[in-house]
This record gives C-alpha cells, structure tokens and sequence, in this order.
C-alpha cells in the first residue's frame, strides 16, 4: 500500500476501492459531517499541553456558556483555551480561545486558565505511514525538544492534533522534522493515495518514525 496507480491502490481493498475518510460518519440534510450522538466527545488533552496552543481565534460566549462547552458544540472546533487579559486586578476578564491548535510547544504570552481538545467519535486505522512522505500535509509543530518530553510523547501528541481535526486523515512524526498532518483547510492529500503522493526514499522519509491513515467512525453508521 499504496499502489503504483490509482486502480492498483482500489483493487488492494476487498470491496474493490479504498474507504474514504467519512463514508462511515453521519451527514446532515446538506450531506455535510454531522454530530456523532452515539458516542460521546472525548478529552484528548487538557491544559498541561493544549494550553499554549496558537492558531486559535478568540470567541464571543453566550451568556453562562464556559468555553470547554462552546467548543463541544462546535464540530470542527478542535481544542480550545481560556485565557487571563488585562491585568491582575477588577479589571481583568478570561477570553476564550478556539481553533485547530498548532505548534503547542512553542512560546505563548497567554496566562491561560484552563484548556482542552477534543475527539469526536471514534476511528480506524487503514495504514501505518512510517519510512514515507505523504504528500500534500501541513506541519503543526517543530523537531521535538527533548526537554518538553520524550518522543513516544510527541508522536502522541502528533496524533492527537490530527484526531482532533475531524475531517484530517493522515498524520506524520519526523525525528527531524516534527509533526506533520492533513489540514483541509489547507491542503488536502490526493485521493486514493499513490506512490507518486506516497513517496519512499526521500530525506524526509527517512526520518519519519509514526503516521497513521485513519478513517472515522461513529457507532451504529455503516
């Protein structure tokens, strides 16, 4: 896996073509991602490393709403922050924070309170991606710095960042390189993969120890 052409890569599949990534999650009357009652969502992180996120815009609450709960209601809101503004006195207010979550390890100014991402649903994996370059991905954080942790814990951390993105499909941790994953938002990976978008022998392959291609799931879809 992947094949050499696209109808090498379907015919590896026993239903005679690769599963896409939301076939097996409901849709809404637009034919867009749905919210997966059957399962509940899940806590993938919480302040200790989702809490100095960037990539994330400030929200406007309602009122009585907590941020954690904003998120939740939000499906392609991936992880979230409550940060301490102003200064330390009557004046001061906490600004909630949302988005993807990107290079969490890097520096931030924000006195932050309280933090989390999110999963939602459930998923498979359809292939182990490491010694290969998956074309077409988006780095959410740098070459892992030894005093943040181990690396086991970047790659879990790396996986997260792409979990918590419902519609990401591929991630990838280089020891040399960092995290990289599919963000939509961006770019998105070609369709079915080939070894022309899957590619071995590259600088960058070589450092590639973890990456998974997932497909989503929700209990009770088919």
């Amino acid at each position: 896996f992947p094949g050499g052409t696209a109808n090498e890569t379907q015919r590896l599949w026993s239903t005679g073509y690769m599963p896409t990534n939301m076939q097996c999650w409901p849709q809404n009357r637009n034919y867009q991602p749905a919210f997966c009652g059957a399962e509940p969502t899940r806590i993938l992180e919480q302040k200790e490393s989702a809490g100095v996120c960037s990539d994330l815009t400030p929200v406007s609450l309602a009122n009585g709403e907590s941020c954690e709960a904003s998120c939740v209601s939000n499906l392609l809101c991936s992880s979230w922050q409550e940060a301490v503004t102003g200064n330390e006195d009557a004046l001061s207010q906490t600004q909630c924070y949302q988005g993807l979550g990107l290079d969490c390890f890097g520096n931030t100014s924000r006195a932050v309170s309280n933090a989390g991402r999110l999963q939602r649903g459930s998923y498979r994996v359809l292939a182990k991606l490491s010694k290969v370059q998956v074309m077409g991905l988006t780095k959410a954080f740098g070459a892992w710095n030894s005093s943040l942790g181990t690396t086991a814990q970047a790659i879990q951390h790396c996986s997260n960042v792409c979990v918590s993105i419902l519609i990401c499909q591929v991630w990838q941790y280089s020891t040399a390189e960092g995290c990289y994953i599919e963000n939509p938002f961006l770019q998105s990976i070609s369709y079915p993969p080939t070894l022309e978008t899957f590619v071995k022998g590259t600088p960058f392959a070589e450092t590639v120890v973890a990456g998974s291609y997932l497909q989503r799931l929700c209990a009770g879809q088919e």
